[in-house]
C-alpha cells in the first residue's frame, strides 16, 4: 500500500508481505482460481481531511499471494472434510451393521429349516420390518412342520398297512394255497406210483402234473419271500439281510460282492422298522446291480442304544457308475428312491444320497426306534 500526496512530497508505502510457503499452490489450481475468482487488480481511493484532498491511497494485491492463501485454506478445509467423511462412514457402517445384525439370525434360521430343523424359530426383532419377517418365517416354519408331520404320519400308516397286507397275504397263501399245492403234488405222485402197473399211459401225465405242482410250490414260496421274508419274524433282521444278500449274489451270477456289518442290537428292532430296513436294503441292492453296474456293495447297520430307544443308522455304499443328481431328485426317476424316502419318512428319519463324478453311490439313513426288551437270538 502507498500514499501518494496531492502536493509534492514524499510517497509513503507499506508492504504486508506473504509467507514463502503461501506461494506453493500448483499451477492448475492457480490457473483455475484466477479464471474463476481473481485475475489481479489495483485499487485507488482518494484520501480527504476536512474537505481538503490530501492524496491517493493505492493498494496492489499480489495474485500469487491470494492464490497461495486460497490453496492453504483449501487444503485445511479438504483435510477436515476428509476426516469428517471417514468418521461419518464409520458411524454409518456401525449404524447399518447394527440395524442389519438380525439379518444374520434370519439367514441362520433359513439355513436350519433348509437342513430339516423345522422346530427352529426366530426371536422377536426390534426393527418393525424385520420383526414382521420373523413372524412370517415362524408361521411358515410352523405350517411346514405340521405338514411334514402329517405327511410322515400318512406315509407311516400307508406303508404299515402295505406291510400288514403283505404279511396277511403271505400267511393266507402259505396256510391255504401252499398246502393245497403240496397236497396236489403228493396226490399226483401217488397216482403216478399206482398207475405204473395198471395204466402205464397215465404215468407220463401224472409225472407232468407232479412237476407242474412242484414248480407252482417253488414259485409260490418265492412270492411269499418277496411279500414278507419269514426270516424277519422268525430269525431276526440280520439273518433276513444275509439271505437277501445271498439271493441277490446268486441272481447276479457272482458278479457282485456284498459285505454286511450289522450290530446285534438290530435283531431287537420292532418288526415294522425291521421290514422297512429290509426293503430299503433290497431296493438299494437292486439299484446297485441294475442301474449302477456295481461290483462291490458295503452295507453297515449301526444301532446305538439311547435312553429313549435306539439311534439307527444305515449306510449303503457301492462303486458303480452313480446317478445324476437330477435323476436322484425326480419323484418318478425309476431308481426306487421315492419308495425309500417314503419309508424313511414313515420312520420319522432322514435320508441323504451322495454321488461322485468318478462313480459310486452312497445312501445314508438315520432314524430313532424303540428296542424290544429281550434280544432275539
Amino acid at each position: 500500500m502507498q500514499l501518494i500526496p496531492a502536493e509534492a512530497g514524499p510517497t509513503r508505502s507499506s508492504c504486508l508481505g506473504v509467507e514463502a510457503h503461501a506461494r506453493a499452490a500448483p499451477d492448475w489450481f492457480a490457473t483455475l482460481y484466477r479464471f474463476l475468482f481473481f485475475a489481479g487488480s489495483t485499487v485507488s481511493l482518494p484520501l480527504e481531511h476536512q474537505g481538503s484532498r490530501i492524496g491517493i491511497v493505492e493498494a496492489d494485491i499480489d495474485p500469487d499471494a491470494v492464490v497461495g492463501s486460497a490453496w492453504i485454506v483449501l487444503k485445511q478445509v479438504s483435510g477436515a472434510l476428509a476426516a469428517m467423511t471417514v468418521v461419518l462412514c464409520v458411524l454409518v457402517y456401525g449404524a447399518v451393521a447394527h440395524a442389519l445384525r438380525p439379518a444374520n439370525e434370519i439367514l441362520f434360521g433359513i439355513d436350519r429349516v433348509a437342513k430339516g430343523d423345522l422346530g427352529w424359530r426366530l426371536p422377536s426383532l426390534r426393527l418393525r420390518e424385520l420383526r414382521r419377517i420373523a413372524t412370517v418365517f415362524n408361521q411358515l416354519a410352523s405350517h411346514l412342520q405340521v405338514a411334514t408331520r402329517e405327511r410322515a404320519e400318512l406315509a407311516r400308516r400307508l406303508i404299515d398297512a402295505q406291510e400288514q397286507e403283505r404279511r396277511w397275504l403271505s400267511l393266507e397263501l402259505h396256510d391255504d394255497v401252499a398246502q393245497r399245492l403240496t397236497a396236489l403234488s403228493l396226490l399226483a405222485r401217488s397216482i403216478q406210483e399206482g398207475a405204473r402197473s395198471s395204466s402205464p399211459s397215465v404215468v407220463a401225465e401224472s409225472a407232468e402234473l407232479a412237476a407242474m405242482a412242484s414248480d407252482a410250490v417253488r414259485a409260490l414260496r418265492s412270492t411269499l419271500a418277496a411279500l414278507r421274508p419269514p426270516e424277519i419274524d422268525d430269525l431276526g433282521l440280520r439273518v433276513a439281510l444275509r439271505s437277501l444278500i445271498a439271493a441277490q449274489a446268486q441272481r447276479a451270477g457272482g458278479r457282485i460282492h456284498v459285505t454286511l456289518a450289522a450290530d446285534a442290537q438290530a435283531d431287537r428292532l420292532p418288526s415294522d422298522a425291521a421290514a422297512h430296513i429290509y426293503r430299503i436294503v433290497q431296493e438299494g441292492l437292486t439299484n446297485a446291480v441294475r442301474h449302477a453296474a456295481a461290483r462291490t456293495v458295503a452295507i453297515a447297520l449301526n444301532v446305538a442304544e439311547t435312553d429313549g430307544g435306539a439311534e439307527v443308522q444305515l449306510i449303503l455304499t457301492d462303486d458303480g457308475s452313480g446317478a445324476p443328481v437330477e435323476a436322484l431328485e425326480r419323484p418318478h426317476s425309476g431308481l426306487g428312491l421315492l419308495g425309500m424316502r417314503d419309508r424313511v419318512h414313515a420312520l420319522g428319519g432322514q435320508i441323504v444320497t451322495e454321488t461322485s463324478p468318478g462313480g459310486g453311490f452312497r445312501l445314508r439313513v438315520r432314524f430313532h426306534a424303540a428296542l424290544a426288551a429281550d434280544e432275539v437270538s
